[in-house]
């Protein structure tokens, strides 16, 4: 039964009708909180998450933040973006802190965040969107409190081939979130004017980005309006801060808590080289079909026929030296004869194929063949699909792919290079263009300045502390 409830928000002082409780809300954020963990990954940086959290815990002490249970969080992306769940759980992209360039810029970010939760944002558009919701059987969590192009990864549909559509903020939630998030800051010790300052700077960036890049983005889901920086600015000028010590007491120590930061993709959740996928921590490597469209997520690989005509797709299956039981297991669950699927080896490791399987998929007869292979108390699954008209066609992309399945070498392993955030000092009258080539940063001129919050042709002073990835062994 839904509960229906009227209360004060405390962004805007004004009365509101919420048809969610905390407790639902709450209820809520914690199952998709353990979806974006499992889909998308935290930043294995205990001392980063540490910081992070404690500029949040610091911010929540100021506000009313009674029956909600906050936590914050560094996701493993590389975007830059920010995103509330109910109940409490907030997010910071590891891409944003890229950005960040001082430790009021993250008080900012996480203020305007942790607004959006007091303001029940997302339990609003819940109760708009409840009859629908109702009617549908829609999950609702799919209420637009994140980008678009997350929404395939916490929606819960655990797959990067199907699409959760999730509406932005609307302008009046981004104006008030703004506000109370600065004020907040400014409450809690640190400069308001770093909400500006960050906005100014994702903005910068994102007109260097191209519309992919974009779409996962802190501005998808927050709107940029060409009001929205000069509001905050005004209101940063007007609004008195509090006197107490940041924790990173300033941008030199506050840069060294970003010192190598992975910039880009992770290698731990594997790299392309070509066709190739290498997945060091795993020492797994396979080969898609030459000029195959490939994806790579948490939870799987994705090649695709540049045609949309077949698709091959690597999982984790489950764990063991044995793939039989759990080829078993998959043809139980689906109501398969599981005596016509065959050992077989790969590469020297065991492996089970099931032959070509019928299925459906949308409302379109499919044929699939999957194949299971066992490899370091692991059992992975490479799923290969397409239309029954089609089988002889894809019949040897089918029978190459899942047998190029093996360990990595130390070739494989020696491809895999990681770009990791370091500190430059630059030398006096040094532009950033220069800076850049004597350290051998792989970005350009315009990026460097947009992260750096200064400008591209102007000569740094001696010692200015610039921030640029360097391309390293992982």
């Amino acid at each position: 039964m839904l509960i229906c409830g009227c209360y004060v928000n405390p962004v805007t002082n004004r009365p509101q009708v919420i048809l969610t409780s905390q407790g639902t809300e709450k209820t809520l954020g914690d199952e998709e909180a353990a979806k974006v963990e499992a889909t998308m990954g935290l930043v294995e940086d205990p001392a980063l998450q540490t910081y992070v959290a404690s500029i949040g815990d610091r911010l929540v002490r100021r506000a009313p933040a009674d029956g909600y249970d906050f936590r914050f969080h560094v996701v493993n992306m590389k975007e830059p973006n920010a995103f509330a769940l109910p109940g409490g759980h907030i997010y910071v992209s590891r891409g944003i802190l890229m950005l960040a360039n001082s430790e009021d810029e993250i008080a900012g970010v996480l203020g305007h965040e942790i607004a959006h939760v007091l303001g029940r944002d997302a339990g609003s558009r819940i109760s708009l969107g409840a009859p629908l919701t109702l009617a549908t059987g829609i999950g609702a969590l799919a209420t637009g409190i994140v980008s678009p192009a997350l929404g395939n990864l916490i929606g819960g549909v655990g797959s990067v081939t199907q699409g959760l559509l999730l509406s932005s903020y609307d302008r009046q939630q981004e104006r008030n979130a703004d506000g109370y998030g600065l004020k907040l800051a400014a409450a809690s010790g640190w400069r308001p004017q770093g909400l500006p300052d960050i906005l100014h700077s994702l903005e910068r960036f994102e007109s260097l980005q191209g519309e992919s890049s974009r779409q996962m983005s802190f501005f998808a889901s927050h709107p940029s309006t060409p009001e929205r920086v000069r509001d905050t600015v005004r209101e940063a000028a007007a609004t008195e801060t509090t006197d107490a010590p940041p924790t990173a007491a300033g941008r030199r120590e506050f840069l060294a808590r970003l010192d190598g930061l992975v910039i880009g993709d992770d290698p731990s959740a594997g790299i392309f080289d070509g066709q190739l996928f290498i997945q060091p921590e795993l020492e797994i490597a396979l080969r898609f079909p030459t000029g195959w469209k490939t994806e790579n997520s948490m939870d799987e690989v994705i090649a695709v026929d540049p045609e949309g005509r077949a698709l091959a797709v690597l999982t984790h299956a489950g764990e063991g030296d044995d793939p039989a039981p759990v080829a078993r297991a998959y043809a139980d669950e689906r109501g398969i004869d599981s005596r016509q699927f065959k050992p077989i080896t790969v590469n020297d490791l065991r492996g089970v194929r099931s032959g070509v399987i019928a299925g459906r998929s949308g409302g379109r007869a499919m044929s699939l063949e999957s194949t299971w292979i066992a490899h370091r108390g692991n059992i992975y699954q490479v799923v290969c699909a397409t239309t029954p008209d089609r089988v002889e066609q894809f019949r040897a992309a089918f029978a190459e792919t899942p047998h190029s399945f093996r360990a990595t070498d130390r070739k494989d392993i020696a491809r895999v290079r990681v770009q990791r955030l370091r500190i430059h000092r630059a030398a006096a009258g040094e532009t950033v263009a220069a800076l850049l080539k004597r350290a051998g940063s792989s970005w350009d001129a315009d990026t460097a300045a947009a992260a750096n919050a200064i400008e591209t042709g102007t000569p740094l002073a001696a010692g200015t502390l610039v921030k640029a990835p360097i391309e390293e062994p992982y």
